[in-house]
């Protein structure tokens, strides 16, 4: 008797193993699936094609002539009495009421300025709804910001040019002089995200020739070691350079009339980590914090236009050729954005269209909003975020 029940007992733990088995075996098959069903869908999701939208809010524009940057998630609105900060949805965070008469402004992850060109009037907004205004020297050429609020101002006074940085409380933390015999006309600034180093574009002629000069200056520990806070030094004869920018605190390029080039600047810049020449005339130039792009005039085929996009390493991201018209173009870390006065077109960086449509009011901005089918727009008389849809076209028989 005691035998039979062993054997038993051995049958029942061989059914009980069977049995864990089998369910871990369903378990990981079911997870399996899930896990596949999940990346299909985020696939189908971040893949798919729309052909309509809905309006999700909406909010009545004032009149008159305004400007609009990507802020954040949102967006910076600016215009002659003041300067109004949205969220994606576009809710206010802050506004700043001013009276320019022709305002310029920089953004900076949370920070904001907003200056009058040709006055000296000068606003830097730290992110919260506190504004500093400064009342600059000289008449205002150009400005930039940093993300604590340090703001580079150019300001020209007759033959002199100035460079000041001010801190977010307005004080002046140090002052740059050149003179247009020595040092040719300033073109750009651009400030580091931090704000310790400064890039400037400046055209004169050198041997005869118009001549584009880099300067690099540090205000760090390393810049002290330097005459005048300069650590380097490029000049580009027959070349024009209409912008310089900062893409990360420790990345910046020289957007030239013929192409581009890309520098790491830790504390000095070295060797340009990517450049590019064109050979057909650019049309426009976008960037972000991880792709440069052109618009060229294409010399192939049917289409107007050829966009190029390239990441900072210098490899092709995308492709593209088009007829379509267009006023303002963008990337994101995602996908591409162009539109003109009615049309808007939303590319995948892989190359997918994602959306395409043509408004029955003018657009005056179209930009990515607080989700991949959220994005914020404005047209004549209000400011909307849209929620991108499909539906279905009617088929006729």
């Amino acid at each position: 008797m005691d035998k039979i029940e062993n054997i038993n007992l051995q049958s029942y733990e061989a059914r009980k193993k069977r049995a864990r088995r089998r369910m871990i075996t369903a378990v990981l098959l079911i997870g399996a699936v899930a896990a596949a069903l999940g990346v299909l869908y985020l696939y189908g999701l971040e893949n798919r094609v729309y052909n309509s939208y809905e309006i999700i809010t909406s909010r009545e524009k004032t009149s008159g002539a305004e400007e609009y940057i990507q802020y954040g998630d949102g967006v910076l609105r600016v215009n002659r009495d003041g300067a109004e900060a949205l969220d994606g949805d576009g809710s206010m965070l802050w506004n700043v009421a001013y009276t320019m008469t022709d305002p310029i402004y920089a953004v900076c992850e949370g920070a904001a300025a907003v200056a009058d060109r040709a006055g000296r009037s000068l606003y830097i907004m730290d992110g919260t709804g506190s504004s500093n205004p400064v009342d600059t020297v000289h008449p205002i050429y150009e400005i930039d910001v940093a993300n604590q609020g340090v703001t580079a101002v150019l300001t020209i006074d007759g033959v002199n040019t100035y460079i000041n940085l001010y801190s977010i409380s307005g004080s002046n933390l140090l002052e740059i002089r050149t003179t247009a015999g020595e040092n040719g006309f300033p073109v750009d600034i651009a400030l580091s995200n931090d704000g310790t180093k400064l890039v400037t574009s400046y055209v004169m002629m050198r041997d005869g020739e118009m001549t584009t000069q880099i300067t690099c200056y540090n205000f760090g520990d390393v810049g002290q070691n330097y005459t005048d806070n300069i650590v380097a030094l490029y000049y580009y004869e027959r070349q024009f350079c209409p912008k310089v920018e900062f893409l990360t605190n420790n990345i910046f390029c020289i957007f030239l009339d013929n192409g581009v080039e890309v520098y790491r600047m830790q504390e000095t810049p070295g060797d340009p980590i990517f450049v590019k020449a064109v050979e057909q005339e650019i049309q426009s130039i976008f960037y972000s914090e991880s792709y440069i792009g052109f618009v060229l005039l294409n010399e192939e085929g049917s289409e107007r236009y050829r966009i190029e996009l390239y990441d900072l390493e210098g490899n092709t991201v995308l492709t593209r050729t088009t007829n379509d018209s267009y006023k303002y173009i963008m990337v994101s870390e995602e996908e591409m954005i162009y539109y003109d006065d009615l049309n808007v077109v939303i590319v995948k960086l892989n190359g997918m269209e994602k959306f395409r449509y043509r408004f029955s009011t003018n657009i005056d901005f179209f930009l990515p909003g607080a989700s991949s089918q959220r994005y914020l727009m404005a047209t004549d008389s209000e400011i909307i975020t849209i929620r991108l849809t499909q539906q279905e076209e009617e088929t006729t028989q």
